[in-house]
């Protein structure tokens, strides 16, 4: 593994320092914390979103949104969702806050290559595209490895029955199902913004969109080795990306099946 300067002890504190940062607004908890560092040492930072009514052991469905895999795709979509003012004004009936009533619990990892994003590159800094080194085998950036580690630390140990993962990324307005996976038998496509400016999804596989298939993509990954319902979602470059993502989240808690 060519982690840079990584030891197991290394390894340990940063996991301890992954322990999160609250800020509530009635029921609702926005927490904030570290789960590593990039190669450049930019950290790389966790938001955790909670009901307070349930303890951690209680909690049973986990939503995981990762943002900025790919730098030069990265929107910024996740930014709103990590501040707890947006949590406030979210009625009581809206499907996220139902979700978290429902002891759900939502995790957001806002920039998974914040040496990327700040460069505006597709790559990390030494130039490895994270979206192929999702493998056991292979996690050989230090971001794709802490990634890995804070979901056996953070998620899997907890009893849950319901995991959907979605990964965003820009800009083929597709929703892309783990390559195991069989959404798209119940669900071809899903629209994702309401009324006149409404558009539809195809919900496919990489290899439908791409005419390929790559190995080592985050949502593989993750549906793999850990059961999640897992998806990318190449996002429309619109002017409101945020409402985009709210239906879509929606609309996969809806889903049936795999």
């Amino acid at each position: 593994m060519v982690l840079k300067r990584l030891t197991h002890f290394h390894v340990l504190l940063i996991l301890i320092a992954a322990s999160f940062s609250s800020f509530t607004y009635g029921k609702t908890i926005v927490k904030s914390g570290s789960y590593g560092r990039s190669y450049e040492d930019r950290v790389l930072t966790s938001y955790k979103i909670v009901d307070d009514s349930y303890a951690q052991n209680e909690l049973t469905k986990v939503l995981l949104i990762t943002e900025g895999v790919h730098g030069n795709e990265y929107m910024g979509i996740t930014n709103k969702l990590t501040q707890v003012n947006y949590w406030h004004q979210l009625p009581v009936t809206h499907p996220l806050k139902a979700f978290l009533k429902q002891a759900g619990v939502i995790y957001i990892l806002p920039k998974v290559n914040p040496d990327g994003i700040e460069r505006k590159s597709r790559f990390t800094y030494n130039g490895h595209d994270l979206n192929r080194d999702f493998l056991e085998r292979k996690l050989n950036q230090q971001e794709s490895y802490y990634l890995s580690e804070f979901v056996k630390e953070e998620i899997a140990p907890l009893s849950i029955k319901t995991k959907i993962s979605v990964d965003l990324h820009c800009c083929g307005g597709k929703l892309l199902q783990a390559k195991d996976m069989n959404v798209s038998d119940n669900y071809p496509f899903i629209t994702v913004l309401r009324g006149p400016e409404a558009m539809k999804v195809p919900v496919q596989h990489t290899r439908d969109h791409f005419k390929t298939f790559f190995p080592g993509t985050l949502k593989d990954y993750l549906h793999e080795n850990f059961g999640f319902k897992a998806f990318t979602f190449e996002n429309f470059e619109i002017d409101h990306p945020l409402r985009e993502l709210e239906v879509l989240l929606e609309k996969i808690l809806e889903f049936k099946s795999h």
